[in-house]
């Protein structure tokens, strides 16, 4: 589901609040409270044009590769296929 939301500037700065729904949906907020219980960093990625990627950090303050994100997986492959659709070629060929 897509949620649209509007980029503040402040103090030289974008801010983008996330619906607490949201929030709750992905464990960062109680069920049923609006407090926030997330308190890590969160990575921004650029994908292309027009397109972020949005992801907080681990204990440790690490990020998972993008390779093992499952959305970015399943964009990668989905890519191959068309690719390999458009160039005549088969993912069965030997």
């Amino acid at each position: 589901m897509t949620d649209l939301r509007t980029i503040q500037g402040m103090n030289g700065s974008g801010y983008l609040s996330l619906p607490i729904n949201w929030l709750r949906r992905n464990g960062y907020a109680e069920e049923g409270g609006d407090e926030v219980t997330f308190n890590g960093t969160l990575a921004v990625d650029t994908l292309g044009d027009g397109a972020i990627l949005i992801r907080p950090t681990d204990d440790r303050g690490d990020l998972s590769q993008l390779e093992d994100c499952e959305p970015v997986e399943r964009l990668a492959a989905q890519r191959a296929m068309n690719l390999m659709d458009n160039s005549g070629v088969s993912a069965l060929s030997d």
